[in-house]
């Protein structure tokens, strides 16, 4: 079963109607970012992190600070409330994407690193976030350093 790796509320675009609607987001070690009207409530939409997943930081035109999300097939874009929640979602969904482009989940990886497998290419994390082995939970290392974006 996937484990979360962080969730909270953002704002997201509609695909039918352009509108803007606060969600609660939930992002999984599988590459998963689930979006539902509050915790605990039904799947409303995902986004599935590929190989082909690009995070691209950006104002909006009403001067609001967020990210988009372009996949193979679509697009999704995030508003959030200040520049340090951007920082902090675009850190984790980086992060992510690195170890999903590796081919593993970002659990797998943790688990490398706990276990000494400095060999393995994935192992290698950069600093921003660290997660927690014992409870799998993200918790803050250093903000300034915690947006390292991925061009591969």
């Amino acid at each position: 079963m996937p484990t979360v790796l962080h969730s909270g509320y953002l704002t997201k675009r509609g695909h039918l109607f352009p509108t803007w609607k606060r969600r609660y987001f939930e992002m999984s070690d599988d590459g998963l970012l689930a979006y539902y009207k509050y915790p605990g409530g039904a799947v409303r939409g995902s986004f599935q992190f590929d190989k082909w997943t690009v995070i691209a930081p950006n104002s909006f035109y009403d001067d609001s600070v967020g990210f988009t999300l372009r996949g193979n097939m679509t697009c999704l874009y995030i508003k959030v409330d200040n520049e340090e929640e951007k920082e902090e979602w675009i850190a984790v969904l980086e992060r992510l994407l690195h170890c999903v482009k590796d081919g593993k989940t970002w659990t797998q990886v943790i688990e490398g690193n706990i276990n000494n497998s400095e060999n393995d290419s994935a192992a290698s994390i950069p600093a921003g976030r660290n997660i927690d082995s014992s409870n799998r939970t993200i918790s803050d290392v250093d903000i300034d350093n915690s947006i390292e974006l991925f061009h591969m």
